[in-house]
């Protein structure tokens, strides 16, 4: 969701940015990049072993997680979001979240922004492994018994990329600006949500298809 329906990456650099700064040391795009995927206790023990940031694990994920909450509100719908999130409902589409962030922060969001009703399941962070792993992927398809052949995937990190594309989703790569990581060529790149518009009619002939079959 960060990054992609939520148009947050500015507010999620500067959480890291703040995070680093209470020791002193200085954030760099390159090492947020790496870092943009898996969930928050992954990322600050990557933090905690790379930069020797002292105190424990579950401390410093407690610090990063007040600076994230005092934040995170704030952001809006990237653009384009919620409309193809709507249209695909309308088609019967099943729609899932599937984060690394927390389930309550996720939810809290998506209620703030008028979207909760249009989504089906949301796999938060805590609910499995994380990206760049499959599992949070499959479970998404396991829990609403849909075909990854029937399914897409939205991203805009490399992590949540390698974890869409081993779960076997056709996976498109969302970038509001200059494009960052080094992207599979199977993965198409959109700027904006509207260009995913034309894929939701093949989707709903894909299902009505093997329905068909059954």
């Amino acid at each position: 969701m960060d990054g992609t329906l939520a148009d947050n990456m500015e507010i999620m650099f500067s959480v890291y940015q703040e995070f680093l700064r209470g020791f002193y040391l200085s954030p760099t795009p390159e090492e947020f990049a790496l870092l943009n995927g898996p969930p928050l206790p992954q990322v600050v023990s990557v933090l905690k072993e790379r930069h020797g940031l002292g105190g424990s694990l579950e401390g410093l994920v407690k610090t990063y997680q007040e600076i994230l909450d005092a934040s995170y509100m704030r952001a809006k719908p990237s653009p384009g979001a919620s409309e193809i999130l709507e249209a695909a409902k309308r088609s019967g589409m099943f729609i899932a979240i599937v984060t690394s962030s927390s389930y309550q922060r996720t939810l809290a969001w998506l209620d703030r922004n008028g979207l909760e009703s249009v989504i089906d399941l949301i796999v938060s962070g805590g609910d499995c492994e994380g990206k760049p792993s499959p599992e949070p992927y499959k479970m998404a398809l396991a829990k609403l018994r849909c075909s990854a052949e029937q399914s897409i995937a939205v991203e805009d990190s490399l992590q949540g990329i390698q974890s869409a594309l081993s779960a076997q989703l056709r996976t498109f790569c969302y970038s509001s600006g200059p494009l960052r990581i080094a992207v599979p060529k199977t993965v198409s790149t959109i700027t904006h949500f509207g260009e995913l518009a034309t894929f939701i009619p093949q989707l709903a002939d894909r299902r009505d298809a093997a329905a068909s079959n059954v």
